[in-house]
This record gives C-alpha cells, sequence and structure tokens, in this order.
C-alpha cells in the first residue's frame, strides 16, 4: 500500500468528501429520476400510440438495453483512460438524449433516444461508484456510498413521480415535457463535475505518483503528503497482481467474486425495474381508479422506502456487506410473495396491497446498496471499473428482460403468478451470496484486493519527521 492510498483511507470524512457523494448520488439521482418517469410516460404513449403489450415492454427496456452497453464500454474505458473525462461525457450523452426523446416522433425514433439516455447512465454507474470509492476513507466507505446511492436513487424517483403527477395535466403530449426535464439536473450535474481531479489510485496504477500528489491535493490542499528525505514518492506504485485484462474477471482468483457482483444484482433487477416501473399502472390494475392516485401513491411509497436506506447507511459497517445483502433478499421474497398471494386472492383493499409494495421497497434498500458497493470493493484498481460495469451490465440484462415480459407474462398468468415467480428469484439470490460471498467491510482497498492485511503507509518510513507534512491529518 502506497502513502497516498493510507491517506486517503486514513482521511477523515469532510467537505471535499461531501461534494464527492453530490457528484456521485446526483448521476444515480437521473436514473431514478428516468425510471419512475418512464413509470409515467409509459401510461400516456402506449394509448397515443397504440401500442401492444410486446411494443410497450421493447419501449420500457429500452433504457436498460442502452445502460448494459454502456456499463460495459464506460467500466473499461475508466479502466484505461481514466475516471474525470468519461465522468463528464456520460452525463453530456444523458443530457442530448433526453432532449432527442422530447422531440421523438415515431416509436424507433423514441426507442433510439431512450437507449442513448440509458448508454449515458450505464457508463455513470461503474464511475460515480469507482469514483467515491477510491477517495472515501475506509471505514466510512459503505455509509458514504449509501448515501449516494440510496438517498439519491429514491429521490429521483420521487422526484420524476411529483413532476409527473403535475405535468399529467399537459395532455397527451405530457412525456414530452417529462423526457425534457431530465437536462435540467443533468446540466448542473455536468457543473458541478467540471473541477473534480482523477482519482489518484488510478495514477498511481498509471505509474504517474506526482499527478497522483497532485490529484490528492486538488481533492484536500491541506495536509496532503509530501516527499521522503531520500526523494522517493511516497506515491510509488507497488507491484499490482492484477494486469488489468478484462478476461482477469473470468480466472482465478477474481472467479468467485464475480459470480457475487453479477448473478445476484441479475436477479435483484427484476424488483428494481421490472416489478418498479409497473407499480401506478398495477395500482390500477389491483382496482384504483384514478391514475392521478396511484402517481401520488407510488410516489408516497418510495418516499417512505427511503427509510431502509437511511437504516442500511447506519449499520452497513458493522452488519457487513453479505450479511445484509442476503438478509435483504430474503424479505424481498417474503413481499413479493405475500403481494402475489394477495393478488391471487381477488381482494382490492389497497391498505394491504401498499403496506405489502412499502416492505418490498424497505428492503429493496438492502441488495440495492450492497450490489452496488460490492464490485468496486473486490477488485483491483487496474479491474475496478471494468468489474462494476461488467456487473452493471448484468443487472440490466436483468431489468430488460423482466421490464420486456413483465406485460407480456402479466396479461398471460396474471399478476400473482408473476409475482411469485420473481419472489422464487429472489430467494435464490439470497443463497448465491451466502455460496460466493466475500466480507469487505472495514478494509483497504489494497488489503482487500491483495488478500492480506497490509501494513499502514505510517509503518513504511522511519518516522514522521521523513515526511514534509503529516501523513494522517489532525482531526
Amino acid at each position: 500500500m502506497t502513502q497516498i492510498e493510507s491517506y486517503l483511507d486514513e482521511l477523515s470524512p469532510r467537505r471535499a468528501h461531501v461534494r464527492l457523494i453530490f457528484s456521485s448520488g446526483l448521476g444515480v439521482f437521473l436514473d431514478g429520476y428516468d425510471s419512475a418517469m418512464m413509470a409515467v410516460a409509459i401510461v400516456f404513449i402506449a394509448p397515443a400510440w397504440h401500442l401492444t403489450p410486446a411494443a410497450l415492454g421493447l419501449l420500457a427496456a429500452s433504457t436498460l438495453l442502452g445502460a448494459m452497453l454502456g456499463g460495459a464500454i464506460g467500466g473499461r474505458c475508466a479502466d484505461l483512460y481514466g475516471r474525470k473525462w468519461l465522468y463528464l461525457i456520460d452525463i453530456g450523452t444523458f443530457f442530448i438524449a433526453a432532449l432527442l426523446s422530447a422531440v421523438a416522433w415515431n416509436f424507433a425514433s423514441l426507442f433510439i433516444f431512450r437507449m442513448l439516455v440509458g448508454i449515458g447512465i450505464g457508463v455513470d454507474y461503474p464511475l460515480s461508484a469507482t469514483f467515491l470509492a477510491e477517495f472515501a476513507p475506509r471505514k466510512r466507505r459503505g455509509a458514504m456510498m449509501t448515501w449516494s446511492f440510496g438517498f439519491f436513487f429514491y429521490a429521483g424517483s420521487v422526484a420524476a413521480m411529483l413532476v409527473g403527477f403535475l405535468l399529467a395535466h399537459f395532455g397527451p403530449d405530457a412525456w414530452r415535457f417529462l423526457f425534457a426535464s431530465g437536462a435540467v439536473p443533468a446540466l448542473g450535474l455536468m457543473i458541478l463535475r467540471r473541477t473534480l481531479p482523477e482519482s489518484p489510485r488510478w495514477l498511481l496504477r498509471k505509474r504517474s505518483p506526482e499527478q497522483a500528489l497532485a490529484a490528492l491535493r486538488q481533492f484536500h490542499p491541506d495536509g496532503a503528503p509530501g516527499r521522503t528525505r531520500g526523494g522517493e514518492a511516497l506515491g510509488a506504485a507497488p507491484e499490482a497482481h492484477a494486469t488489468g485484462r478484462w478476461r482477469e474477471l473470468f480466472t482465478r482468483p477474481y472467479l468467485r467474486r464475480t459470480a457475487l457482483i453479477t448473478l445476484p444484482w441479475f436477479l435483484m433487477d427484476m424488483v428494481d425495474y421490472g416489478f418498479s416501473i409497473y407499480i401506478p399502472t398495477l395500482l390500477l390494475a389491483f382496482g384504483m381508479r384514478s391514475f392521478g392516485g396511484s402517481i401520488l401513491l407510488s410516489a408516497t411509497l418510495s418516499s417512505l422506502g427511503t427509510i431502509g436506506f437511511l437504516f442500511v447507511a447506519g449499520r452497513i459497517e458493522r452488519s457487513g456487506r453479505i450479511r445484509a445483502q442476503s438478509m435483504g433478499f430474503l424479505a424481498l421474497a417474503a413481499g413479493m410473495a405475500a403481494l402475489g398471494l394477495i393478488a391471487m386472492s381477488g381482494t382490492t383493499a389497497i391498505f394491504p396491497i401498499a403496506a405489502c409494495i412499502l416492505f418490498v421497497k424497505l428492503a429493496n434498500a438492502f441488495p440495492d446498496i450492497t450490489t452496488w458497493v460490492l464490485p468496486v470493493e473486490l477488485f483491483p484498481t487496474e479491474l475496478r471499473a471494468s468489474a462494476h460495469g461488467l456487473a452493471t451490465s448484468f443487472s440490466r440484462i436483468g431489468a430488460a428482460t423482466s421490464v420486456f415480459l413483465f406485460p407480456i407474462l402479466q396479461r398471460a398468468w396474471g399478476i400473482g403468478p408473476l409475482l411469485l415467480v420473481i419472489a422464487a428469484a429472489q430467494l435464490a439470490a439470497s443463497f448465491m451470496t451466502l455460496l460466493t460471498g466475500e466480507e469487505p467491510a472495514g478494509r483497504s482497498l489494497e488489503e482487500i484486493t491483495h488478500g492480506a492485511r497490509l501494513k499502514p503507509a505510517a509503518q513504511t518510513v522511519t518516522s514522521a519527521q521523513e515526511l514534509s507534512v503529516p501523513l494522517v491529518p489532525e482531526k
């Protein structure tokens, strides 16, 4: 472990970290906003364009298909060429594609523009997670990533539902205003990100210790480490076990970890997207008569669902990622099964239906966070964004498949049996997590990578006087 990496691990949380949380979280906000916005928009588009269930499912899956492609490409490019420049390009892509979606003239054009939106989101996922993880202190990394993902994703979902409710009175073309509205937060995010430094950890792996030190000083000007007395750079990169080749993700010692980050996330997104995107539609199918009421209820349940993320943020460092993920999947299975049985009973009582949906939202917070955090914790810097990009692609394959099939299977099987199938998938994900799980909580990224506890950088020099400034900042 280099002294720069140790410095980042032991740096107490401060304003610079809050800025990173917002820079990362607002990218996730756009995903939550876009997903919920599509849930509202399809209600207007389907009757206006006379879409069949297959066409409706394909349109709903278009963004996810783009995210699948964007995740794979973006993660790999971030490992090869750096994090910072892609961090602006992906949001620029989202901004342009959101405006183009608002002026789509037929199904084909809207499908293409929505795929471009998805590419921007897909590229941002591995970048946001990797960027924040590589700056976050090891003892607060999970909590910081929980805030950046959980809170902002749900905030985006709720914001979209409220905007959708306000714009629902604009008539059949209200969906155009909905799509265009996504460009507003994207523009603000581009402004926020433009002065962020490159990741020091990535610069170290590129054998650029001086640039890494400069990036660290840009991030935290006061107290950054200097040089040893003999002129040896504090950021001299160590020999890494990984060569950075993408195929290493499927070989030892990373194959087990690759299974952990891909398969459970694939199954979790059946709920996160395949179920959630159709909640307003499902509430209408369950017996609600007001479209506006279904949107408001969905927004209310999503708002209350943030309580789950608050709980995760407070306990993820103590309980660990693997336990939280496994128990979360079990709770998801129970909630979806209960909702499926209620649907099969034929009741239209809104209270038990809303209670089950809220329980699912609360339970979803646990694997929703851990599946986003684990890919950047279990892999070395040379493969970190690539691993998260691969996991993102797998998750979007699961999401796109379920979103596309949901309206088709709902018509063929009914709501109840379909929800029971999703419940079984969540149960399988819980067992997969236990079988492949490896706990990274509280450990440095380099320690996790090498599989053994490394000496802190403060022990790699003879005394504190050999540093131009303190290695670990004063509290």
